[in-house]
């Protein structure tokens, strides 16, 4: 494996400026909300969180069996929104809210 110099710094981008975990300097948004905290926080019980993904993507899931499984919502016969796993797994959740 060959090592490659470069005349920018890791984690800089020339178009977008210096990344941050949330918001890189001199952009407008960022990947996650402003109320998001890291997975090391995240709740283990019965209760379902919207967890974030290193792209910003983000999705309902439930800590089951030692993985975060991911949620759907589908509706039952009588019309009713009810939610089940989908029986997937999300590989790297990197931060999570409750809403």
């Amino acid at each position: 494996m060959a090592i490659r110099y470069s005349n920018v710094p890791m984690g800089y981008s020339i178009d977008r400026g210096r990344y941050s975990n949330n918001v890189p300097t001199g952009g407008t948004t960022g990947r996650f909300p402003a109320h998001a905290r890291g997975m090391d926080s995240a709740p283990m019980g019965s209760r379902p969180i919207r967890v974030f993904e290193p792209d910003g993507k983000s999705q309902w899931a439930l800590y089951h069996g030692s993985a975060w499984r991911p949620l759907e919502s589908y509706k039952d016969a009588g019309g009713i929104t009810r939610w089940r796993m989908s029986g997937g797994f999300i590989n790297n959740p990197i931060a999570w809210t409750s809403s």
